[in-house]
């Protein structure tokens, strides 16, 4: 990790398990521009799980969700965290972070037996999610199951001519308003138009249905 990021989140990777870019952009923009304590934020494809880590450090209630196959790795990022910022002698814990404000939890977007978590989000996470048309579809019902009218989506990706872009336009079919975010809001290494952040919500129209 990098920058402020480096003296705060403990991960362990491999080649398999790398933290990507979108993860780290996502990770620093959502700590400077959004008001995350005190909110409920779910991660989607959490992977090494930075960018929820950094919610939880900001005081935000977090869910970390990946498959069942990626969830060990996921628990050995979060469990040293948790012990960490968890230890009654860290004085640096402004937030009073609590274990119970984390969790980590299988989603299967494709399952209709496993892709519920029971409850809504106030902001929802995903980094390097839609390089998959294929699965655009089942992301958009995982979305509509979690995100309230007043959710907050936000989606970081670089653009690999995968079809992701394809995703916003099934998103707007489907109820969902989307803006990008302005790149002078990225992180200064990351404002060259390489990676994007988007905010998806859903719109009046759909919610009032």
């Amino acid at each position: 990790m990098r920058q402020q990021l480096d003296a705060e989140i403990t991960l362990h990777q491999n080649t398999g398990r790398v933290v990507w870019d979108g993860a780290y952009i996502l990770a620093q923009y959502l700590t400077h521009h959004i008001p995350l304590s005190g909110h409920r934020c779910l991660e989607l494809g959490a992977g090494s799980g930075l960018v929820g880590l950094a919610a939880w450090l900001h005081g935000a209630k977090v869910t970390l969700t990946d498959l069942p196959e990626a969830l060990p790795h996921l628990r050995c990022n979060v469990l040293p965290n948790i012990r960490r910022h968890c230890a009654p002698n860290d004085k640096a814990n402004s937030h009073q972070l609590s274990q119970k404000d984390i969790a980590v939890r299988e989603l299967v977007w494709d399952d209709p037996n496993r892709n519920d978590l029971g409850q809504r989000y106030d902001y929802i996470f995903g980094s390097e999610i839609l390089y998959l048309p294929h699965l655009h579809h089942t992301l958009l019902q995982v979305l509509q199951v979690h995100a309230a009218p007043a959710t907050r989506i936000y989606l970081a990706y670089k653009p690999r001519g995968f079809g992701e872009a394809q995703f916003f336009a099934l998103a707007a079919k489907q109820g969902f308003m989307a803006s990008p975010v302005p790149a002078e809001e990225l992180d200064k290494e990351f404002q060259d138009g390489l990676y994007q952040i988007w905010c998806l919500w859903r719109s009046k129209s759909d919610t009032a249905a």
